[in-house]
């Protein structure tokens, strides 16, 4: 099933989740560039790609900074002439409770995931628009019960691809959500519900999150 973007970018690529979905998308035709705030990571990564037979590049990118992440997406830009899909994947939250976390750790392991999320809709966005089409695939970790912190990192990701959804969808873009156990597990078929949401199979999805588990967890559905 061929993704439905010729261009991607895909972030955090030092995760096995990233580097999964960027071989598969590669493999499918995609030329593609990933991004890591550790930039040996990300060439890495490429370079696994292209020993592979795919097109693929590697950029620095600190998705908690706003200017390296507009950096990193306008490179990815120029580099593939045109940006047709983001896979903005997220950190997974620590999973020490969170009354355990010191104040200020407790600040960045909420902030970060969902800031670098931000970051790359909005980066994506100002190179979508002008080319009035485009995809952003947002990848989180789905929290288990009892996770005060994932399940709050997990619930303001969905929506934030809820609300996206529908305001980036009058200016031809779709975002989708795909959410995971954890982006840790299984990469394969992580990676498999990527190429779902970003083809032409779902070009009508905008919006709704697509859940990756091996069983059904009560708190999440597929919505």
């Amino acid at each position: 099933m061929p993704p439905d973007a010729r261009a991607v970018l895909v972030t955090a690529a030092g995760s096995l989740a990233a580097q999964a979905i960027g071989r598969r998308l590669a493999l499918d035709g995609a030329s593609v560039a990933f991004a890591d705030a550790d930039r040996g990571l990300a060439c890495a990564a490429a370079e696994a790609v292209r020993a592979a037979g795919g097109n693929a590049a590697g950029f620095a990118m600190d998705h908690r900074d706003w200017t390296s992440t507009q950096r990193a997406v306008r490179a990815a830009h120029d580099g593939w002439s045109g940006l047709d899909l983001l896979v903005n994947v997220a950190d997974n939250p620590p999973a020490a409770p969170f009354l355990a976390l010191a104040e200020d750790d407790l600040a960045d392991a909420f902030d970060a995931p969902l800031a670098g999320l931000m970051h790359g809709v909005r980066a994506a966005t100002e190179h979508m628009r002008a080319a009035g089409a485009g995809c952003i695939v947002n990848v989180f970790p789905l929290s288990g019960d009892g996770d005060v912190l994932g399940g709050a990192v997990a619930g303001g990701a969905e929506m934030l691809t809820r609300a996206a959804g529908v305001e980036l969808a009058a200016v031809g873009i779709r975002v989708a959500g795909v959410a995971a156990v954890s982006v840790r597990d299984n990469p394969a078929a992580i990676a498999d519900a990527v190429a779902f949401a970003a083809s032409t199979d779902a070009s009508y999805v905008t919006g709704s999150t697509l859940v990756v588990a091996e069983r059904h967890t009560q708190q999440w559905t597929a919505r």
